[in-house]
């Protein structure tokens, strides 16, 4: 409802999607998120499944806690 309205104010709707293909890149994902946090920015992160299987648990903790306790959940869409 809230993208419907902001088009139907002529704003140009867009979202902002980051990248992290290769294992060794996962040391940006902790500092991506905490990126989120402390701008309160709603993006996608792209990760691949070998880059999730390799990722220490902690790497994407922040996705679970709520914004309020420092975290990013309901801010990043993971996506496989």
């Amino acid at each position: 409802a809230t993208l419907r309205r902001w088009a139907d104010e002529g704003r140009v709707l867009s979202t902002l999607v980051l990248w992290s293909g290769m294992i060794r890149e996962l040391h940006c994902i902790p500092r991506i998120l905490d990126l989120v946090s402390a701008t309160g920015l709603h993006c996608g992160l792209v990760i691949t499944a070998d880059s999730l299987a390799q990722a220490s648990p902690s790497d994407f903790a922040l996705l679970g806690v709520p914004p309020e306790h420092g975290g990013v959940a309901g801010q990043v869409e993971l996506l496989l």
